[in-house]
């Protein structure tokens, strides 16, 4: 799925530029709260017995996700 013309390295700016698009008030809101739970992924993902690779690799992914839409 694309988002703002691109599959992956989306940055705040896209993601401002969506919501312009939709009309979306209080996206930042929306980016700031997603960005607290995924705080909480590797919790998450130890209680259902995700594999540590796993687990490791998407930390990784929301690591550079977070910090690009800082």
């Amino acid at each position: 799925m694309a988002a703002a013309g691109k599959r992956r390295n989306l940055t705040l700016n896209d993601f401002q530029k969506i919501a312009n698009d939709f009309d979306i008030k209080d996206w930042r809101v929306i980016v700031d709260k997603t960005k607290e739970v995924l705080g909480n992924w590797q919790e998450i993902a130890e209680k259902y017995g995700v594999p540590e690779k796993s687990i490791k690799n998407i930390r990784e992914r929301i690591t550079e996700n977070k910090k690009r839409t800082s």
